[in-house]
């Protein structure tokens, strides 16, 4: 089990995802002993944690761009309100 649990987290490492899910999928067939399978829970409970942390944090870091974005146009399309404001401003005083 021990020898499972380094190798998948050496392909993960190695960003080998295909072959690590290839491994991951012959999980349930390993011979284990109760305090080697309940170690192999606790891994891949820490082990999706991490992947959700790191998918929080990607998705988090996009949200953030976005928003900046999102008031960088907000700023411009006042300027631009302003803008025809002032022109609509001009040409009734032209008239």
């Amino acid at each position: 089990m021990k020898e499972f649990l380094a190798q998948f987290e050496a392909l993960l490492k190695a960003d080998k995802f295909e072959e690590a899910k290839q491994l991951l999928s012959t999980f349930g067939s390993l011979e284990s002993t109760p305090e080697e399978s309940a170690e192999a829970k606790l891994f891949i409970t820490h082990l999706y944690i991490k992947l959700t942390n790191a998918v929080d944090g990607a998705y988090l870091r996009e949200l953030e761009d976005a928003m900046q974005k999102l008031k960088i146009l907000d700023a411009k399309e006042k300027e631009i309100d302003e803008k025809a404001k002032l022109m609509q401003a001009r040409i009734s005083l032209a008239q």
